[in-house]
C-alpha cells in the first residue's frame, strides 16, 4: 500500500498533469471564442481553422518538450524539470487570460496566442510522463500501477473541471467572462511550483548523481540509441494511449451525433459518462495490475485485448447499446493508462530514463495520437464504413502486441 509521505508526493506530482489536461480542455471548449477574438476573418471557418491551428502547435512541440525535459529531467533532477514544466505551463495560461483582442492589439494577439500554446506544447512533453517518472521513483516496488494511474487519471479530472468552469461561465453571462478560468490556472500552476519544490528528489535520481552519467550530450544521446526497440514501443503506447484517449474525449461524441444519428444532448451524456467511467476503471486496473505483479505481461495481454474489444465496443454502439459500448471503450482507455507508466520505465534505464519515455511517448501521441479523431472523420467519410476506428485502433495494438512480443524475447 501506499503510505501517507507517498500519497503526499504522488498528490503534488499530478497538479501538472490535471493543469495540463485543464488547460487543453478549456481552449477546445472556448475556441470559437478564440477564433472571434485573436482571428478575425471573414470567414467564419477560416476564423475556426487558424484558432485550431494555435490548438494545434501544441501538438507539434511535444516531442520538441519530451527532448529538452527529458534531457533537464535526467541531468539536472526530475524535481528541476517539473518545477519547470508546470511553470512553463500555467504563465501562458495567465498570459492568454490577459490578452488583449485583435481589434485592441492587431496582429500582436494571435502571434502571442501562438507563442503561449507553443511553450504550453514544450511543457506538456515534459509534463505528464515526468510526473509519473517522479511519482513511481519515489514508490518504487509500492503499487506502481496504482500510483501510475492516479497520475493518469488526474488528466480526466483536469477535463472535468475545465468543463465545470465553462458551465459556471456560460452561466455568467458576461462576455468577457471566459478569461477567469485561464487567469485561475495559471495562479494555480505558481502554487504547484511552490509545492514541487518543496518535494524532495527521488531515491533514483539522488543515487545516480553518485555514479558516472553520461559525460556529454552526444554520449547522453548515444546511449538511447543502444535501446532502439524500447523507444519504438514507447511511441506505438503514446500512440495507442493518445487516440484512446482524444477519442473518448473529442471523437465519439461526434461519431454518435454524425454517423449514428444520436441526438446531441444524448451524444454529449454519453461522453461524460464515458469520461467517469474511465476515471473509475483506470485505478481500479491499476490496483490489478499490482496484485498480478510485475513479471505478468499485462500491456502485450492489454494490447491483445484492444484488438477485439474495439470491435465490440463499436458494434454496441452502431446497434444502439450506447452505454455499453462507452463502457468498453472506457474500459480499454483505463486499461493502457493503468499499466503504462510502470511499463515504459522499465524499458530504459534510469540515466536515460526521462529522456526516453518522454520523447517517444510524446512523439507517438502527436503523431498518432492527436490526430485521430480528424483522420478518423475523414477516412469514415471516405470509405463510407463506420469501422475504421476500429481497424485504426487494431492496427496499434497488433504492432505494440509484435514489438513487446519481440523485447521479450531478445
Amino acid at each position: 500500500m501506499i503510505d501517507l509521505k507517498h500519497r503526499k508526493i504522488i498528490g503534488i506530482s499530478v497538479l501538472g498533469t490535471m493543469l495540463e489536461f485543464y488547460d487543453f480542455t478549456l481552449y477546445a471548449i472556448f475556441i470559437s471564442t478564440f477564433s472571434q477574438y485573436f482571428f478575425p476573418e471573414t470567414s467564419q471557418i477560416a476564423s475556426l481553422l487558424a484558432a485550431f491551428g494555435a490548438f494545434a502547435a501544441g501538438f507539434i512541440m511535444r516531442p520538441v518538450g519530451g527532448i529538452l525535459f527529458g534531457y533537464l529531467g535526467d541531468k539536472h533532477g526530475r524535481r528541476n524539470a517539473l518545477s519547470l514544466s508546470i511553470l512553463l505551463m500555467g504563465i501562458p495560461c495567465l498570459i492568454m487570460g490577459l490578452l488583449p483582442s485583435y481589434a485592441s492589439a492587431g496582429i500582436i494577439s494571435p502571434i502571442l496566442l501562438f507563442l503561449c500554446r507553443m511553450i504550453q506544447g514544450l511543457s506538456s512533453g515534459g509534463e505528464f510522463t515526468g510526473a509519473a517518472i517522479f511519482a513511481l521513483e519515489h514508490v518504487e516496488k509500492k503499487s506502481p500501477g496504482l500510483a501510475g494511474s492516479l497520475v493518469s487519471v488526474s488528466g480526466g479530472v483536469g477535463a472535468l473541471c475545465a468543463i465545470g468552469a465553462s458551465y459556471l461561465v456560460t452561466f455568467s453571462g458576461q462576455t468577457e467572462a471566459w478569461r477567469i478560468p485561464f487567469i485561475i490556472g495559471g495562479l494555480i500552476s505558481l502554487v504547484g511550483v511552490w509545492l514541487r519544490r518543496r518535494l524532495e528528489e527521488t531515491p533514483v535520481f539522488s543515487a545516480l548523481q553518485k555514479n558516472l552519467l553520461p559525460k556529454n550530450a552526444k554520449a547522453y544521446f548515444k546511449t538511447l540509441s543502444r535501446h532502439k526497440l524500447s523507444l519504438l514501443i514507447t511511441v506505438l503506447i503514446g500512440a495507442l494511449d493518445g487516440t484512446l484517449l482524444y477519442m473518448l474525449i473529442a471523437f465519439l461524441k461526434i461519431y454518435m451525433e454524425v454517423f449514428l444519428g444520436v441526438a446531441t444532448s444524448k451524444a454529449s451524456l454519453m461522453a461524460t459518462l464515458g469520461l467517469i467511467f474511465y476515471l473509475v476503471a483506470t485505478p481500479l486496473l491499476g490496483m490489478l495490475y499490482d496484485r498480478l505483479g510485475e513479471n505478468h505481461s499485462f500491456i502485450p495481454t492489454m494490447s491483445g485485448l484492444f484488438i477485439l474489444g474495439s470491435f465490440v465496443s463499436f458494434a454496441l454502439l452502431q446497434f444502439g447499446f450506447l452505454i455499453l459500448g462507452t463502457f468498453v471503450f472506457a474500459l480499454m482507455c483505463g486499461g493502457i493508462s493503468a499499466s503504462e507508466h510502470p511499463y515504459m520505465q522499465k524499458l530504459f534505464p534510469p540515466a536515460i530514463r526521462y529522456l526516453g519515455v518522454s520523447l517517444g511517448f510524446n512523439l507517438g501521441t502527436a503523431v498518432l495520437g492527436g490526430t485521430a479523431p480528424m483522420l478518423l472523420i475523414y477516412f469514415i467519410n471516405w470509405s463510407q464504413s463506420l469501422w475504421i476506428p476500429s481497424f485504426y485502433i487494431s492496427v496499434i495494438s497488433l504492432m505494440l502486441l509484435g514489438t513487446t512480443r519481440l523485447l521479450k524475447r531478445l
